[in-house]
């Protein structure tokens, strides 16, 4: 069939890890198929919690992936739309208005555990009553009807069939006392408007589903196919906007790469998963399928994505990463260094110290012993000259050292000149690394040894 799907972010906080899986799993499915439609819905009628700062930068993020949606909207621009809908099911007889106060439910929920509104009560109210309420300020909310008669019951395409008893369920507030809509009805007419036939969403909304699958058939609407996920856990509990610590900005601000974060959401609680990594759109879209994730929630290790995300950095096309290095971290490399350096880095905090090391003018080279500062000292009379300055010069220029100096072996020679260089022990393939830093600079290095 025809997938039309949706993403659904709510900009009262920033985008996290696991709104974005959500986003990446309910993309992929969508665009199998070329013809398939996918669309951006900013949930933003929580009026006091929704800033636009928030909707500003979930959509850059999500820019960042590739993975464009074909259309957006925003709930804020539909109130007339919903405003429609609700006085009909109210004339239908599906909506009915409520008059306690916000204490007073408080105070039911607290008395009845779990909470199940007893509507008796608001439907036995007489006109007259409700008029008196409204003449001393009561200002009513809208509940919906749920048909208590029936049992509801889906085929998940995450977690199988699932069923609930509707005389479980509370009939869910849709319109409030001060006449903003509640996420539940608005966004069963907004799939209703826009066509959307597959819902992929985190297992936090499966007793929402319940509700409002009945709502689609108060609006006498088809209902469409839904796939929860599991929600991603650490040891210390749930992933959440309000926990925080996991906004996606912010794991691109240290260093994490869009295509990591894309891979690694794909792995976790993936039963095929084989440790493959996908770097193109259309590798990501092949080997996608929603049923291969199972119903338990997958453990979020930090560790294990900055593993990889080193184990990609590796194979990122140069000019993308170059492009997010500077983009992201400040950090200034070019095609030549990052090819020298990149395999001899476990983090980007490893690869500042190799750029900082060969910008610096300054260099103390207390590190040296008394030894190895006279090698340092000794090595400069030998450095080739200019013009044969290639890949050869590092061996070449070793080899002279010892040729003149049989008191050093090479290996001695070796280790103490790149240390020398470069401040450690080990690291870059050293006739690759001098060609690139050039005599000069060499040369400038080895004046300040003291």
């Amino acid at each position: 069939m025809k997938i039309i799907s949706r993403f659904a972010p709510s900009p009262t906080g920033y985008l996290h890890i696991g709104n974005l899986r959500t986003f990446i799993f309910a993309w992929l499915s969508c665009k199998k198929n070329t013809d398939n439609k996918f669309f951006l819905r900013i949930d933003d009628t929580d009026l006091e919690r929704s800033k636009k700062e928030y909707e500003i930068q979930i959509k850059k993020d999500l820019l960042e992936f590739e993975m464009n949606w074909d259309e957006e909207f925003c709930q804020s621009n539909r109130a007339e739309r919903y405003k429609i809908i609700t006085e009909q099911l109210i004339k239908n007889g599906h909506l009915y208005d409520c008059y306690e106060s916000v204490e007073e439910l408080d105070l039911l929920r607290k008395v009845r555990q779990p909470f199940i509104y007893d509507r008796k009560k608001a439907l036995e109210l007489t006109q007259e009553k409700k008029n008196e309420l409204k003449r001393n300020g009561v200002k009513p909310y809208w509940r919906f009807k749920l048909n208590k008669d029936e049992e509801i019951s889906w085929n998940d395409e995450v977690k199988g069939v699932l069923k609930f008893d509707s005389k479980q369920l509370s009939d869910p507030v849709v319109i409030r006392a001060d006449g903003t809509f509640t996420y539940l009805l608005i966004s069963v007419i907004d799939d209703i408007d826009h066509g959307i036939n597959y819902i992929v969403r985190g297992e936090d909304h499966v007793s929402n589903t319940a509700t409002q699958i009945q709502m689609w058939k108060a609006l006498q609407s088809e209902i469409p196919l839904f796939a929860h996920l599991p929600l991603l856990k650490m040891p210390e509990g749930k992933i959440s906007k309000r926990t925080g610590g996991f906004e996606v900005f912010n794991l691109f601000n240290e260093g994490v790469f869009p295509i990591t974060l894309v891979n690694y959401l794909l792995k976790l609680g993936n039963s095929h998963y084989n440790n493959e990594i996908f770097l193109t759109i259309d590798e990501l879209i092949n080997n996608f399928n929603i049923k291969n994730y199972n119903n338990a929630s997958p453990n979020f290790t930090r560790k294990e994505l900055d593993d990889l995300n080193m184990k990609i950095a590796y194979q990122i096309e140069n000019k993308k990463i170059i492009d997010f290095l500077k983009n992201k971290l400040n950090i200034q490399t070019d095609d030549i260094l990052w090819g020298i350096l990149k395999h001899n880095i476990e983090n980007f905090d490893d690869l500042k110290y190799w750029i900082n090391r060969f910008e610096n003018d300054e260099y103390d080279f207390s590190y040296l012993n008394d030894d190895e500062k006279k090698i340092a000292i000794l090595a400069k009379k030998y450095l080739p000259a200019e013009n044969e300055w290639n890949k050869k010069t590092w061996a070449n220029w070793i080899t002279s050292i010892a040729e003149n100096h049989s008191e050093f072996l090479k290996k001695e020679l070796f280790m103490t000149l790149r240390f020398a260089i470069t401040g450690k022990k080990s690291g870059p393939e050293m006739s690759e690394l001098i060609f690139y830093l050039g005599r000069k600079k060499i040369e400038e290095m080895l004046d300040l040894v003291r």
